[in-house]
């Protein structure tokens, strides 16, 4: 497949250069030259070959080949054992004592608590996620962007982490903040590094 992906690479690049050519020849007016140029596109684009495909079909599957064969790489390769090996130390972290506590300006709050590592694995790079509910247990905040623990965390050790969450808007008054508090907090690892 590999052999008709770089023909085909051409035979695309030439459409584009056709194109181009067309745009060109549009603004010096050349009518015929340009009906030319569409009719000789047309029929590339509508001959068949003994299978019933056309250059362009051809060139589409090529680039969807080559695509897929990149991902089926991907997902064969080592990081499969490496994904594995994560997702089993990553059970082993032990989030505790989540609290919500006041953050450093009115519109804040922080979300503190401990990760204890339970696993035979140093980890570091640390990424948790954050799920804010209010006092009747709806939905206010899951953090977008997902809060780093800093340092490693060695096997039985326990590392304290701190996650901002901002309310509002510093002008806002602090009964509208104070409606935005959280009462309880989910904290949840989602990402780490097994150091070797």
């Amino acid at each position: 497949m590999n052999q008709n992906l770089i023909p085909s690479l051409i035979i695309a690049g030439a459409i584009v250069a056709t194109g181009l050519l067309f745009r060109q020849t549009v603004a010096t007016s050349a009518g015929t030259q340009i009906e030319a140029v569409i009719s000789s596109l047309e029929n590339a684009s509508q001959k068949k070959d003994a299978a019933g495909k056309t250059r362009v079909s051809k060139i589409i599957e090529g680039v969807s080949s080559s695509v897929a064969d990149g991902f089926k790489a991907g997902f064969s390769s080592d990081e499969n054992g490496k994904t594995k090996e994560q997702l089993a130390v990553r059970d082993k972290l032990e989030v505790r004592e989540v609290k919500i506590s006041n953050g450093r300006m009115k519109m804040q709050e922080n979300i503190i608590g401990l990760i204890k590592n339970n696993s035979d694995a140093i980890v570091s790079n640390i990424q948790l996620n954050v799920v804010s509910r209010d006092k009747d247990g709806k939905l206010i905040d899951v953090t977008s962007n997902f809060a780093r623990v800093q340092g490693a965390l060695k096997p039985g050790q326990e590392l304290g982490f701190s996650v901002e969450r901002t309310l509002g808007d510093f002008n806002e008054k602090a009964e509208e903040l104070a409606g935005r508090k959280a009462t309880t907090a989910t904290v949840s690892v989602v990402e780490l590094t097994v150091v070797k």
